[in-house]
Formats: structure tokens, C-alpha cells, sequence
């Protein structure tokens, strides 16, 4: 469990993948875990879980993703190789509204070397509040596991940073 008092939370849109990963590990590590959904809980899988407490915007899947954007301090985007669909419009609604964000590529970095990416970020920026972003379950099925892994990893290094 996360032992700082720093107080972080995990925001996503809740698709299958890298949101839902971000989600559910945000909930095992005890993080508050929140972000904008479709209008009816819209997922490639049914409608999302109440158990996360998304709340449901217009625009479908773009309204969604710009809304995450344009309200979360800084956003986190996980891929395998370049950008694609929702990961190049989440980059693109960024770089737009000159938010901070950053991506980590599967192709490249092993969990573990993502999480030491993310924690310097998070140093950098000073934000603590994410929104995760990246493909869904169909388009990379890997990327639910390496997304847990790589939170997993940041928080023992966040755990290993000296109290504030």
C-alpha cells in the first residue's frame, strides 16, 4: 500500500486495456482512482463496472478522451510501438491544450524501466493526479498486464522516496 502522504490518483476512461489496467491497479494500491466515461458506461466489453466511479460524458469515445485530457494535470500514455486511434488523438488533445504528458512504448521499456520513466515525470511535474491512456484489449491484449506491472513498479518507487 502506498505509505506517503501524497495523495494520488489514477483517472482513465475505463476501455479495456491500459484504462481498466490503470484502474484496477490504482484500486490495489489504494490510490483514488477516477475519469470521465461514455454515455452509458460504454466499453468493448459491455457497459464498465460501477465499481469504478467513472462519471458518464457526451461525445462518445472523443468526447471522453478530451474531456480525461482537458481535466487531469497531466496524462500517461502506454503503447506497444507508435501511436494509434484513441493513443494518437489522447497525444494529439495534449499537445493541443499544451498539457504535460508522456508516452511509454512497450517496444522499448520492460515494465520496470517504464515505472523508473513515470516516476521521473512525476518528479518533474509535480502533479499527482494521472490519466492513463492507451489502446484497448482487442488492440493490444498484452497491454492490461503490462500496465499493472508498470504501476506496480512505480509505487515501490514511490514508497522508496523520502516522506515530504
Amino acid at each position: 500500500m502506498f505509505s506517503q502522504a501524497l495523495s494520488i490518483q489514477i483517472l482513465s476512461g475505463g476501455q479495456t486495456g491500459v484504462d481498466r489496467a490503470a484502474l484496477d491497479q490504482g484500486l490495489d494500491s489504494g490510490f483514488k482512482i477516477g475519469g470521465y466515461c461514455p454515455k452509458g458506461r460504454r466499453a468493448e466489453d459491455g457497459p464498465i463496472d460501477r465499481k469504478y466511479p467513472l462519471i458518464e460524458t457526451t461525445g462518445g469515445y472523443v468526447g471522453r478522451t478530451q474531456r480525461n485530457v482537458l481535466e487531469s494535470p497531466a496524462t500517461i500514455i502506454i503503447a506497444k510501438g507508435s501511436l494509434e486511434g484513441g493513443s494518437a488523438l489522447t497525444q494529439r488533445f495534449c499537445q493541443e491544450a499544451n498539457k504535460p504528458h508522456l508516452v511509454i512504448d512497450a517496444n522499448l521499456l520492460t515494465p520496470a524501466e517504464g515505472a523508473k520513466l513515470l516516476l521521473a515525470f512525476y518528479l518533474e511535474t509535480r502533479v499527482h493526479a494521472f490519466n492513463f491512456a492507451g489502446p484497448r484489449a482487442s488492440g493490444w491484449p498484452q497491454g492490461y498486464l503490462y500496465t499493472k506491472q508498470l504501476i506496480k513498479h512505480w509505487v515501490t518507487l514511490l514508497e522508496m522516496l523520502p516522506s515530504p
